[in-house]
């Protein structure tokens, strides 16, 4: 298998996602990794905001591109509002495609991303706010240690930058408070 840079992986998702003229955001762990937590993983998340036809001019895209990527996966995952996953068939990399909730937090979410730059790749990323708020959530419903521990170590690294009473404000509304208190404690801040 060839090992192919994040770069490259993450420019052939991207162009295929903007080819499709599909509304994106990265989120994750390599979402983490931009705003200065680092973490090992294989796989690419992406939020998403498409039609069935946006899908079918990204299935067609990333197939261009040695993915291998169903169509029927990817129509099924937007009537459920659920998520799809592709694989390049060159790196071995996998991507995950995860259509926006329709409700506040994960719209909030959506419109709080921000146009910025990864390993030479410009796209749109998750705040580290929205990401401190979907790793407590994981760490909620997945009763995750590590999810909590990504959570308490950005916290710690971007606190002077964070804006704490959104996060406050989410954990709440989430009935995420037991999580954010834990990843405080963690994170040792004040």
């Amino acid at each position: 298998m060839i090992v192919m840079e994040l770069r490259e992986v993450l420019g052939r998702i991207c162009s295929a996602l903007e080819a499709a003229e599909i509304h994106y955001m990265l989120v994750g762990s390599f979402a983490a990794v931009h705003h200065g937590f680092l973490r090992s993983t294989a796989d690419l998340d992406f939020v998403i905001e498409a039609d069935p036809e946006q899908l079918r001019r990204l299935i067609q895209e990333l197939r261009a591109k040695d993915y291998h990527a169903e169509i029927e996966d990817a129509l099924q995952a937007w009537r459920n509002r659920s998520m799809f996953n592709v694989m390049d068939r060159v790196a071995g990399w996998k991507s995950d495609f995860i259509f926006v909730k329709p409700r506040a937090f994960s719209r909030e979410e959506f419109s709080r991303r921000k146009q910025s730059v990864l390993e030479g790749v410009p796209l749109f990323i998750a705040s580290p706010e929205d990401i401190i708020v979907s790793k407590l959530e994981w760490a909620k419903l997945g009763k995750s240690a590590r999810q909590l521990e990504d959570a308490s170590q950005l916290f710690r690294m971007r606190s002077e930058s964070l804006d704490r009473g959104y996060i406050d404000h989410w954990a709440n509304e989430l009935g995420l408070s037991t999580q954010w208190n834990e990843a405080k404690r963690q994170s040792g801040v004040q």
